[in-house]
């Protein structure tokens, strides 16, 4: 056991240093802050059941330009803390929580603020919190939340995602069945730009007002019902986006629960029709083609097309009888050259369609909802759009990675090319022979 009055890891500019306790009699207990990454680098990394306990607070990239990562890993390894968490507090930080591994934070859980970028990642790891704040003043810079494999995020008070105008774009995600964020109330980009994404079985519960601001987006990527359950009133006049899990079963769901309902703005249903009133989402079957091949829908009926078994289109639904012609060709030749040109000797291509879409159910620009059959995790899959003269990657806001699948929204105008790239090399089919020379 060691006690000390406070830890510093990474104290100067120039310091690159590592702390680890390890093990069911490991512990560190400080009387004031612990520094992962002051003014330099920093980590630490409490794994085997290893304990670290502070009377104050956390902060993970502490100052301008320092880097600091926290990591707490397995079945009792413990953080407990009596003051703040932040992460990303003027430099970069990341705190990741997983394979059971416990963080008891204090008040508030900060990710992003005084010009800071921050990243917690509760994977399969329980954090718990009074509350927890993303993008907490103008001069924040990106900040990302992510719940999944099970994750628990329990926060007694509120959740504020884009606290602040001009903050940077804020992105959470809950992912996984049994992931589960319980709250009481949660703001979405009432000030700064914020979204939120709910998919893969994952949840978030909260008894009190759910606002979804002018500045928010709500992604659900749905997969079953009582996604978002909402004890109070589920207030909008952001985006609240709908779209259909890969494979899922055509029918009838119910992806939010609410006692009252407030929607003023803008709903977008994908693969799928919303209805405002019964607040259900009824999803079609997918009508079946193959790569190359034309596929022809009425969107009022038909808003799903599966494109041999590596790729799903949801497009918007129309209120009365039109067309929409969709062909997705795997992408070949200088164009797939030029894609391959573009990535690094440890990152392949998952999946490349070049699209072209017609009808008068189709305006260029509409949002469409596409899902590629890809392996790959948070930390390397790429998005690629080649708008008729070079490849870029984008960042979606919505990106979806799990269960063998990569999803997100593209409303390129044309629509164009889309790919996706991660590093894990793509299995060879069945019977390849392979000759060296």
């Amino acid at each position: 056991a060691v006690e000390s009055d406070k830890l510093y890891v990474g104290y100067n500019a120039a310091g690159n240093g590592l702390v680890e306790i390890v093990g069911g009699d490991a512990s560190w207990k400080t009387d004031n802050a612990v520094y992962a990454g002051h003014k330099g680098t920093g980590e630490i990394r409490i794994t085997g059941g290893g304990t670290l306990t502070s009377s104050t607070g956390l902060e993970v990239g502490d100052r301008t330009g320092s880097s600091g990562r926290l990591v707490v890993d397995g079945t009792n390894s413990t953080l407990a803390l009596g003051g703040n968490i932040t992460v990303g507090d003027g430099g970069t930080g990341e705190l990741l929580v997983r394979n059971g591994a416990t963080v008891n934070a204090g008040p508030y859980a900060y990710i992003g603020n005084a010009g800071g970028a921050g990243t917690i990642t509760v994977d399969g790891g329980n954090l718990s919190s009074t509350r927890v704040r993303l993008g907490n003043n103008a001069t924040s810079l990106p900040g990302t939340m992510r719940v999944t494999n099970g994750g628990k995020v329990t926060t007694s008070s509120g959740v504020d995602f884009g606290f602040v105008a001009d903050c940077g774009h804020i992105t959470a995600t809950v992912d996984g069945a049994d992931s589960v964020w319980t709250s009481y109330g949660l703001s979405i980009g009432t000030s700064g730009e914020a979204t939120l994404t709910v998919f893969n079985q994952g949840m978030y519960e909260t008894v009190a007002k759910v606002t979804c601001g002018a500045n928010g987006t709500l992604n659900i990527e749905v997969s079953n019902n009582d996604m978002v359950d909402v004890g109070s009133e589920f207030a909008n006049s952001g985006t609240v986006r709908f779209s259909a899990q890969p494979g899922l079963a055509g029918g009838t769901y119910t992806p939010i629960t609410a006692a009252s309902w407030s929607i003023a703005s803008n709903t977008v249903a994908l693969g799928g029709v919303w209805d405002g009133s019964a607040h259900e989402f009824t999803v079609s079957d997918a009508a079946a083609t193959s790569p190359g091949v034309q596929a022809g829908i009425d969107p009022s009926t038909t808003q799903r097309i599966a494109v041999g078994g590596g790729l799903f289109v949801g497009v918007q639904p129309t209120a009365s009888s039109a067309t929409i012609n969709l062909t997705a060709t795997a992408t070949g030749g200088a164009l797939l050259t030029a894609l391959q040109a573009a990535l690094s000797s440890e990152e392949y291509v998952q999946g490349s369609f070049d699209y072209a879409v017609s009808g008068d159910g189709y305006t260029a620009g509409d949002e469409v909802s596409l899902s590629y059959k890809a392996e790959g995790t948070w930390d390397d899959v790429k998005v690629w759009h080649h708008d008729g003269s070079a490849w870029s990657e984008l960042e979606p806001d919505d990106l979806r990675v799990g269960g063998g699948w990569v999803s997100f929204t593209a409303d390129a105008d044309p629509l164009g090319s889309y790919a996706v790239t991660s590093s894990v090399k793509p299995a060879k089919p069945a019977g390849t022979i392979v000759i060296l020379r």
